[in-house]
């Protein structure tokens, strides 16, 4: 297997895990939030699904490009780390979002 290939496997694997896991947590949530403004408070939230799914698919499409283009593995490893911390930053921001409401 390709290096970027199992990279970009492994990330996406990631993220499935963590919005499942976040899934869970959140399961009493219809909606989740999407974005913030500056003062900490969200502007606007999306079904809880498909806001769990927005960024695994999101990277699922650019980390397969970046396969299909035969990328260099540590381009695709650095984007898929920042994939994956993208992810950390808004499950942590939603879950305390709903927290707090």
């Amino acid at each position: 297997m390709a290096p970027g290939l199992a990279i970009s496997a492994a990330a996406v694997a990631m993220l499935a895990l963590m919005s499942f896991m976040a899934d869970r947590h959140l399961r009493h949530h219809a909606r989740i939030p999407m974005q913030w403004n500056f003062r900490g408070r969200p502007t606007w939230t999306a079904p809880r699904a498909i806001g769990l799914a927005f960024t695994p698919v999101l990277a699922a499409i650019v980390l397969a490009l970046g396969v299909a283009r035969n990328e260099d593995g540590p381009i695709l490893l650095l984007v898929a780390a920042a994939f994956v911390a993208v992810h950390v930053i808004h499950l942590w921001l939603a879950a305390r979002s709903l927290s707090d409401s």
